[in-house]
């Protein structure tokens, strides 16, 4: 998609994830089952046994058990840029995008068309419908009698520009996420570590 649309989407800038190992049944809980999925996938990355392999690599105080895994070809999509990228190359393959219009009615018909109602009160009619709707899935498939087995969860991210000349980090931004919730983020400045979360709320469905 990024050759097709022009645009840098995919950033590769590494990814330290800890914390303690036994935080529940959670992917963003389990450091041995990442750590197990990598090895089997051949993902390339580093394990950190405890936390003095990882304060010797960078500049951050962990608590005592702690363990992490360094995935140095892992990154982020710019996700604004990203949608952007899928409506303009939607629209140039002849479709309609409709934006700042949100679905708040959706039923089949009794001639087995589906039938979306928006929040602009425009009428739309289907043979198929493809439901993305993340968290919300169940608030728009409650009016056809369904209901997914969701686990919806509110997950703290952060991003955090570092100082050219961090010890062991290279220019622009890295991404430091926790192994668990208490954890968030951290920001890395020279020497130091100031532990922070993130304002923005992000929401993580669990099937």
């Amino acid at each position: 998609m990024e050759r097709e649309a022009g645009v840098e989407l995919l950033s590769e800038h590494g990814l330290l994830f800890y914390g303690e190992t036994d935080t529940g049944e959670t992917v963003e809980g389990s450091i041995p089952q990442a750590r197990a999925t990598m090895e089997e996938l051949g993902i390339p990355h580093e394990h950190f046994p405890d936390p003095a392999a990882m304060e010797a690599r960078w500049p951050m105080k962990c608590r005592p058990g702690d363990q992490g895994i360094y995935e140095r070809t892992a990154g982020s999509v710019h996700a604004s840029r990203a949608c952007e990228a899928m409506a303009a190359l939607a629209r140039k393959s002849g479709a309609q995008v409709r934006e700042r219009e949100a679905v708040v009615d959706l039923r089949v018909l009794d001639d087995g068309e589906v039938q979306a109602v928006s929040s602009a009160g425009k009428v739309l009619r289907a043979r198929r419908v493809v439901l993305a709707a993340g968290a919300w899935t169940n608030e728009l498939l409650r009016p056809l009698g369904l209901e997914l087995d969701l686990e919806v969860h509110n997950v703290h991210w952060g991003h955090y520009r570092v100082e050219d000349g961090a010890a062991g980090l290279g220019r622009g931004e890295r991404q430091v996420g926790g192994a668990d919730h208490d954890v968030g983020a951290q920001r890395l400045r020279g020497g130091e570590v100031d532990h922070a979360r993130d304002g923005a709320r992000h929401e993580a469905v669990h099937a």
